[in-house]
């Protein structure tokens, strides 16, 4: 049983709804998945990070990013059929990079407030070690 639904049954205050929980468990996996590919030890958000180089600021790129599943969400929607992934995985994209681009607006706007962990730090201590989830 899926660890969100057992902490709800078991009444722990702290639990959120747990088809949400769920849902941003499968994120945070996905995330890891893809991180592993498409990131480096360095700046697991290198890939998108590489939208400055276009002169367009990481975070931004990020929800260009997003974008590109929302626009492939609306041509499903007026009836056209997926060919690559499913509904599902374009709606688990737009999550994962709205949360990038979380994370890239405060390393833009917030630098040396304490928001993210030195980069070699970020991959052992986030990325590598299980973290709760909150809602």
């Amino acid at each position: 049983m899926h660890k969100a639904v057992m902490n709800a049954l078991n009444g722990d205050p702290k639990s959120g709804n747990p088809e949400f929980e769920a849902v941003i468990e499968e994120v945070l996996e996905m995330h890891r998945r893809k991180g592993a590919d498409y990131g480096t030890k360095e700046d697991f958000f290198a890939n998108v990070s590489a939208s400055a180089q276009w002169g367009i600021p990481p975070w931004v790129g990020a929800m260009m990013r997003a974008n590109d599943k929302v626009v492939r969400l609306q041509s499903a929607a007026r009836g056209s059929t997926l060919q690559n992934e499913g509904i599902e995985d374009s709606l688990l994209d737009i999550a994962t990079y709205a949360v990038i681009a979380v994370c890239l607006f405060r390393r833009e706007n917030n630098p040396g407030q304490g928001n993210l962990l030195p980069n070699e730090r970020f991959f052992e201590d986030v990325i590598l070690e299980e973290r709760p989830i909150r809602s």
